[in-house]
């Protein structure tokens, strides 16, 4: 018995002595996290701070920055943030490699199959199937930047992909005005990332980043004239980009002036943003457009095959499924966008304490989170039971040959089931 409380009195000690290594790590993380917070409400407050002279008024010394050394310091560690994040992220890189052959190879059987078969009234697909590697590449980053948030280096990849994606589909899929008002967005935005390799604050660095703010400015004014008179035959979100791109032309002419006044690291990061966010928006629209062109190829042909009600319904899943995919990819841009715009976290701290407050209900007190919570959880639980619904009334009770009765019981039963899951 001597023998057994001695090591449980050890295998104790031994916990205890756990559980304040865990105690004194928790609080470490709490203080690094609370350090890493105060340094970027700090940066946000010194943004407004004016940091440089104006740019008539250079000493000499500003002049005299020579940008060879820089520039090839940041080559060099834009290099070594490839390098390590292939060294973190193998499994990452290989699951998209993976999908990436996977969708070149069965875009590339659905582009044979076209080249076989009869079916070219759609001249607008056949010709968006005939560039696999492009398709492929675009369905990749849509999968990849859906999944993790990735910034440095690896964003820089991502933007200059998304400008390969553009360059090759967008000059399909996208509406007459927008094609060449993606092009531009896709090289400024490169042109600002390449720029920024420059010495910060140098009379070069200011120049460009002066004049690429008000050039840009200007092209967005006169894709705004252009687009506006094609507005009959734009779409919801195509309308929306418009309309966005009034407040980019301010932003960016106000960029070239404080810059120019003094404000540099302010106009720098406003205006990488505010270009970053039109070629992502860009992005977000051709890979919107590829899918929903290729849809109703897919509906006449496989996915018709596969489920007949699809073609009896093609125009109400042609909507159901272009409106799903365009909120999903109107709330990644926003979210990336405020993330670039240095908003995102005030934004969600603001959230955070406003779900965290308490509302009165005849004497009932009711977390606001909570509310939304449940509100959110009912709406998608019933657009589960819709979809449900369907499936089971146009595929499932056919093939099983059920009577009207028995299928309108068990799908009824399924409902309350699925209601009750989603409830509880």
């Amino acid at each position: 018995m001597r023998e057994v409380e001695t090591m449980v009195r050890a295998q104790r000690d031994v916990v205890g002595a756990l559980a304040s290594g865990i105690a004194a790590s928790t609080d470490t993380a709490t203080d690094a996290l609370e350090r890493i917070t105060a340094i970027e409400s700090r940066r946000r407050r010194d943004l407004l701070r004016r940091d440089a002279a104006p740019l008539w008024n250079l000493s000499a010394e500003a002049v005299a920055v020579s940008p060879v050394e820089p520039v090839d310091a940041a080559a060099r560690y834009w290099v070594a943030g490839i390098r390590d994040y292939i060294e973190l992220s193998v499994n990452r890189i290989l699951v998209s490699l993976a999908l990436f052959g996977a969708l070149v190879f069965a875009i590339g059987h659905l582009r044979r199959r076209v080249e076989r078969g009869p079916d070219t009234e759609d001249e607008l697909a056949t010709a968006l199937l005939k560039r696999p590697f492009a398709l492929a590449l675009c369905l990749t980053l849509v999968a990849s930047i859906a999944g993790v948030e990735t910034s440095g280096t690896i964003a820089d990849v991502q933007y200059l992909l998304t400008a390969v994606v553009i360059a090759r589909l967008g000059t399909l899929v996208l509406p007459g005005p927008f094609r060449s008002a993606a092009l531009w967005s896709a090289g400024l935005a490169i042109i600002a990332r390449v720029s920024s390799l420059l010495p910060n604050g140098s009379p070069v660095d200011r120049i460009l980043l002066a004049l690429m703010c008000a050039a840009s400015s200007a092209l967005v004014l006169r894709w705004w004239s252009n687009a506006r008179a094609h507005d009959g035959r734009l779409t919801g979100l195509e309308r929306a980009m418009v309309a966005l791109s009034v407040p980019g032309a301010v932003l960016l002419a106000g960029c070239a002036v404080a810059n120019i006044l003094g404000w540099v690291e302010l106009s720098r990061m406003v205006a990488y943003s505010t270009l970053l966010a039109g070629l992502g928006g860009f992005g977000w629209a051709t890979a919107l457009g590829a899918v929903t062109t290729l849809l109703p190829w897919l509906i006449r042909n496989d996915l018709g095959e596969l489920l007949p009600s699809l073609r009896r319904h093609q125009e109400r899943v042609e909507h159901v499924v272009a409106t799903a995919l365009g909120l999903f990819a109107l709330v990644l841009w926003l979210s990336a966008s405020a993330q670039r715009f240095r908003i995102y976290e005030p934004l969600r701290e603001y959230f955070t304490d406003l779900t965290a407050g308490v509302i009165s209900l005849g004497g009932l007190e009711v977390s606001i989170g909570g509310l939304i919570y449940g509100i959110v959880l009912l709406v998608v639980t019933a657009l589960v039971v819709r979809a449900m619904r369907f499936v089971m009334a146009e595929e499932i009770s056919p093939r099983l040959e059920l009577g009207i009765g028995a299928s309108e019981s068990v799908i009824t039963l399924t409902s309350y089931v699925i209601y009750a899951i989603g409830i509880a």
